[in-house]
């Protein structure tokens, strides 16, 4: 058996350049762009796309026709699916457009959300499970390729900002560029963010092989033409057979139009705290003019200049006289009106926030503690917080190991190498990390009872001890009984009824107190018998 040696400078395998096919890109995205992208000519070969699959060659006799035909490329690679455009939708909504996604993160709940659902992907953990255990690290044939790939998804991982700009945009590509280590091996070294307007993808047999950056000036032709594992493109739920991702702020786009265009939440909101605090008024004044000092002034400009002086905060002082045709003032002044109880005014750009954070698949208990309930009931919405975004993080992997990942692994260790990456459900990283910080939680995990040993909170009832200084004493699980029935982990009835049976048997000495009431100690019933 050949024995594998080191990759250096010196014996660095060249790339396989042999297919001198024309890559494809796609001619225009999912949506999010108004303009069509143009498709990409380029007829460069495609680096290492004639590599034979892992574990055979192309010259293999001993695999048969219908084998090689299951080890294939799939046949419906060349499926284009219907042009669906996003911003054909029921309401008289502006197109839905780059130019509309970078003015919604000018909202605060636009950017609470998208840092929301980026923060659990920042430091996922990376682990495959045996039996009933998660094990830390990567799965491989051996150690030294478990060891470099972890190497290159720790230094992906300290660049991850790049690749999550995808949930704005629909998709994001890098460039990737590579250092060579002291321990002979190829590695990565930096990724070089590009603008989502900037980037398309280069195809090859209905694949995404390669990124085409734009705007690039130094370049004749203003683009470059780049291949895996040169570059990386990540797209954010893409539909069947699509290139392009969807912007996880369409679900928001509604809400997010009510609130901040033209006559929505924030003009009303404005509009009533400006009419509060000023008050606007409607003045009448006789036509014709009167003299001010030496001059004659039309009566016009007078009213004019005390309605301003209304609205800057003065006073206002004007002759008191009484029209005998209408018996009314002639300078008659009416103070404009605000609702009594404007709730609904400054309520209504709170609703239309809850709304965006659900467009962005941020469910309310995430977020706001304003739902109050057991801790298990808040575990359902959370739950599917966290499912959303393991769908988002198993993409983005399998992005980063089929681009990357298994290009470097051949091109440092040659073909055949078996490697794994996984990661563990983010709802469970969760639920350990609430654990480590001694938060709340039902014993036993997710919807258990919750069984607090008395023994240690109440005292000895039997002397007459209520331990009125010690209210905050710890349960079992380090919280204290006040915050567990408020937080509906603990039946504040059964803690009564439990007292109550103390009461009635005369103290704790020698029993314990659970929620179906006391039961003797073990020296009790030995001295029965």
């Amino acid at each position: 058996m050949r024995k594998e040696q080191p990759v250096t400078k010196n014996n660095f395998p060249p790339a396989k350049t042999k297919l001198p096919s024309k890559p494809k890109t796609n001619g225009k995205p999912a949506g999010g762009n108004s303009a069509p992208f143009p498709p990409a000519d380029n007829s460069a070969p495609v680096p290492g796309a004639d590599v034979p699959a892992i574990g055979m060659t192309s010259a293999d006799p001993k695999i048969d026709k219908q084998l090689r035909g299951l080890l294939g490329h799939a046949e419906t690679s060349g499926y284009k699916p219907v042009n669906f455009q996003y911003f054909l939708r029921p309401r008289d909504l502006p197109p839905f457009t780059f130019n509309v996604i970078e003015a919604m993160q000018f909202e605060p709940t636009i950017k609470l959300g998208l840092a929301a659902r980026a923060a659990p992907l920042c430091t996922p953990e990376f682990a495959y499970k045996q039996g009933e255990k998660w094990i830390p690290g990567v799965q491989a044939e051996n150690e030294v390729i478990a060891a470099f790939v972890e190497r290159q998804l720790m230094k992906i991982w300290n660049q991850i900002d790049v690749l999550l700009d995808a949930q704005k945009w629909g998709w994001a590509a890098a460039e990737v560029t590579y250092e060579l280590t002291h321990f002979g091996t190829v590695e990565i070294k930096d990724l070089y963010a590009r603008h989502a307007r900037d980037v398309r993808v280069i195809k090859h047999e209905g694949q995404p092989a390669g990124v085409r950056f734009l705007s690039i000036k130094d370049t004749d032709q203003g683009h470059v033409d780049s291949f895996f594992p040169d570059c990386i493109f990540h797209n954010h739920v893409a539909g069947p057979g699509e290139d392009y991702g969807t912007s996880i702020l369409i679900g928001a786009y509604s809400p997010w139009a009510d609130k901040w265009l033209s006559g929505g939440a924030l003009d009303v909101r404005r509009l009533f705290m400006h009419k509060d605090a000023y008050g606007g008024v409607d003045l009448a004044y006789p036509e014709g003019t009167m003299t001010i000092g030496d001059r004659e002034t039309p009566n016009r400009d007078v009213a004019r200049e005390i309605v301003e002086q209304l609205q800057a905060g003065g006073v206002t002082t004007r002759p008191s006289r009484i029209d005998p045709a209408t018996g009314k003032q002639v300078w008659e002044l009416t103070r404009a009106t605000v609702p009594a109880n404007p709730a609904h005014i400054l309520q209504y750009p709170k609703d239309l926030d809850g709304e965006m954070l659900r467009g962005l698949e941020v469910p309310d208990d995430v977020l706001s503690a304003d739902n109050s309930g057991a801790w298990a009931g808040k575990q359902v919405p959370m739950a599917a917080f966290y499912c959303s975004l393991d769908r988002w993080l198993n993409s983005l992997v399998r992005d980063v190991v089929r681009q990357l990942l298994v290009r470097l692994v051949r091109m440092n260790f040659g073909t055949g190498r078996w490697f794994e990456v996984s990661t563990k459900p983010l709802a469970v990283q969760a639920m350990e990390q609430m654990s480590k910080s001694g938060s709340p939680k039902p014993e036993g995990g997710g919807g258990g009872k919750f069984q607090p040993n008395f023994d240690d909170g109440m005292g000895d009832a039997s002397q007459g001890n209520d331990r009125d200084g010690d209210d905050d004493e710890l349960l079992d699980d380090g919280t204290d009984m006040e915050r567990a029935v408020g937080m509906g982990l603990l039946q504040a009835s059964k803690v009564v009824r439990a007292a109550s049976r103390v009461v009635r048997m005369g103290g704790l000495e020698g029993k314990h107190v659970s929620e179906v009431g006391v039961s003797e100690s073990a020296d009790d019933r030995e001295s029965k018998k």
